[in-house]
This record gives C-alpha cells, sequence and structure tokens, in this order.
C-alpha cells in the first residue's frame, strides 16, 4: 500500500493523461467515423469504395496498431520525430482504430431506415 501512497501524484496525473487521451479519440473517432459511414451510403462509387477499404473493421488487435503508430511511424520520413510524442501517436491509433466500428454502427443505422420513411424525408427536404 506503501507504493501507490508514495507514487499517488503520477498515479493521478497519468489517470488524467487517461482521461485526455479518451476524450480526444472519442470525439476524433466520432467525426471520423460519421464521415466514413456517409461516404459508406454514398451513391457516388468512388466515396463507397474508398470508404469500403478503410472501414471494412481492423483486422489486428489495437495493440499492433499503437505499437506501428509509436514505433514504426516514426522512423518514416513524414513526420519530425522530436514533435510526434507517444501521446499523438496513441490518439491517432486510437482514432482510427475504433472509428471502423463507429461507421459500422451509424452505417447499420442509417440502413434501418425504411424506404418510405426515405422517400418521404426527400419529398420534404
Amino acid at each position: 500500500m506503501d507504493v501507490l501512497l508514495n507514487n499517488s501524484e503520477l498515479f493521478l496525473s497519468n489517470f488524467g493523461n487517461t482521461i485526455k487521451l479518451f476524450l480526444i479519440a472519442a470525439v476524433v473517432c466520432l467525426v471520423f467515423g460519421t464521415v466514413l459511414a456517409m461516404m459508406r451510403v454514398s451513391p457516388v462509387p468512388v466515396f463507397r469504395g474508398s470508404a469500403r477499404c478503410t472501414s471494412r473493421g481492423p483486422q489486428h488487435p489495437a495493440d499492433v496498431g499503437l505499437l506501428l503508430f509509436a514505433f514504426a511511424f516514426p522512423l518514416l520520413d513524414f513526420v519530425n520525430r522530436e514533435s510526434f510524442s507517444p501521446f499523438i501517436a496513441a490518439v491517432i491509433a486510437l482514432s482510427l482504430y475504433t472509428s471502423a466500428f463507429v461507421c459500422e454502427v451509424v452505417r447499420s443505422g442509417i440502413n434501418t431506415v425504411a424506404v418510405g420513411q426515405l422517400e418521404a424525408s426527400r419529398r420534404w427536404a
């Protein structure tokens, strides 16, 4: 118990970072997933095809994405290695991973609307 009490400020600051990571990734994945869902139900074939490729659902665990963005992505010459922090890598990895699930949830919600209701809404729009 002494270990927890002696390091309580460290635990509290990192708990705050976890909450901050959750809030930022939740907003980003909600926005990105909704945009992907709109692209999936779009009548434009290019939008539908590109969204289908990105939103099929991750075929790997979230850990693989976290490791990829934390260690492999900074080795590429896309980003400045000094400014690319592990927090930013975690936000990107979690946002991309969960946006595929948000996309499928929103898309299935859109597809449950009956055809008659869609026609009625288009008539009054």
